[in-house]
């Protein structure tokens, strides 16, 4: 339980949130959040904070995972191997070759480097994209897939009429439904992007270019010493990166100055690389 002011007791939804903030912070616009089966209860000073508001966090759960950590694919989601086996995210190996594609477009079966993901039952909003071609696709509402014009969009983007990249050409988006679920996947490969249900995606949220420069080092460290990118304190490491990577994006976005700084040099890295 919670104890301040005059609030005392459990923040286990939006109302006691509420309430807890108004009693411990007079505050009257909360920001509650559930995930990986806790909680977190933010207290702000007014409900639109876009012009910039105070926060101050009132209580966090240690189970809370924040949703920011989990965008990814679902793990039902499908890849093809080089034999041209279909096989499902959750049962990727490093060292498995699986179709993918480079900044040109160009497809080729590529080594799997490195998986940020162990098998977990992450909770995630996923969403249910539904194609003209005929496949579908379930992944998290900021994943990143790749638009007809080439550019890259996140997911919840993706309404009916959209032009998304496949395989098999350009295809529209026929539906999109959310839904909850647990479950989240993904796999870094020597290319840029991978295919996952037909679809050409990027194997990250957010930002395409720094989580792609910053992988650079996982496929050199694969080259040179494969054994260790399979290793469990290499994976946990780097999502702890991955958790203060996210941080530091929220602050690149709501700086201009900084984000003009440092976009270019991660778009260079990537250049550089190819």
């Amino acid at each position: 339980g919670y104890s301040k002011g005059s609030f005392s007791g459990d923040v286990e939804s939006a109302e006691t949130c509420r309430t807890a903030c108004e009693k411990a912070e007079g505050m009257k616009a909360p920001d509650f959040k559930a995930g990986g089966g806790g909680y977190r209860c933010e207290c702000k000073s007014k409900e639109d904070c876009s012009s910039g508001c105070t926060r101050r966090l009132l209580c966090q759960d240690s189970n809370y995972e924040g949703p920011e950590q989990n965008d990814c694919f679902h793990g039902d989601s499908v890849v093809q191997l080089e034999s041209g086996q279909a096989k499902a995210m959750r049962d990727l190996n490093v060292g498995d070759r699986i179709l993918a594609a480079d900044a040109a477009g160009r497809l080729s079966f590529s080594p799997v480097v490195f998986l940020p993901h162990a098998t977990n039952t992450r909770a995630a909003t996923f969403i249910d994209i539904a194609i003209s071609s005929g496949s579908s696709l379930s992944v998290t509402r900021h994943h990143l897939l790749q638009t007809c014009s080439g550019s890259l969009a996140y997911a919840l983007s993706f309404v009916p009429g959209t032009c998304l990249r496949t395989v098999n050409g350009d295809a529209r988006v026929v539906s999109a439904h959310p839904r909850q679920d647990r479950g989240v996947y993904t796999a870094v490969t020597d290319e840029e992007f991978i295919v996952v249900n037909d679809v050409i995606a990027s194997p990250f949220a957010h930002a395409h270019s720094l989580a792609h420069a910053y992988y650079t080092a996982h496929r050199i460290l694969a080259r040179t010493f494969p054994s260790l990118t399979s290793m469990t304190i290499v994976r946990h490491a780097n999502e702890l990166v991955g958790y203060f990577g996210v941080v530091a994006l929220r602050l690149i976005k709501t700086s201009p100055g900084l984000a003009s700084m440092v976009l270019p040099v991660a778009e260079s890295v990537r250049v550089s690389r190819d």
